[in-house]
């Protein structure tokens, strides 16, 4: 299960960028087998990490912390794969998205799993309380007492 798809990372990173990546030098056309590859070996990386805490993988496609890291690890694959490799500060984002993993499977990081957001749905509505049994003007003989 990925959690992100090859729209996200045009989105982001732009289509031209990604066609490149992927193969066209031109930046034309980008090959989609390809980007795909790269997303779901970043979301398997992804996956085992997660069972770690959540074995479940309860995450839906609005899980954007786990979107985000999807994208960035696909994207960092292509840059990899590509003629030109990594760079100094790819290197260090690679690390980062790596820690990030480790702090999810470690619990140092929470998630919102589908149930969570089941039962936040359930919890949230109206509530009202009963009305005030004691007013200012409720009880008798009390005009003189605050004189």
């Amino acid at each position: 299960m990925s959690y992100c798809t090859i729209q996200h990372i045009t989105d982001r990173k732009g289509t031209r960028k990604i066609a490149e990546l992927s193969g066209d030098n031109t930046g034309q056309a980008i090959n989609e087998p390809r980007v795909q590859s790269q997303i779901d070996s970043f979301a398997e990386r992804m996956n085992a990490a997660l069972r770690h805490e959540y074995p479940k993988l309860g995450f839906g496609d609005e899980q954007l912390q786990l979107r985000d890291l999807n994208v960035e690890g696909a994207y960092l694959l292509l840059e990899r794969d590509s003629d030109r490799g990594w760079t100094e500060e790819m290197i260090k984002q690679w690390k980062m998205l790596l820690d990030d993993l480790d702090k999810i499977a470690d619990g140092r990081m929470k998630l919102q799993t589908l149930d969570d957001q089941s039962t936040k749905k359930k919890t949230d509505g109206y509530f009202s309380s009963n009305r005030r049994l004691f007013r200012r003007n409720s009880l008798p003989n009390m005009e003189g007492l605050y004189e």
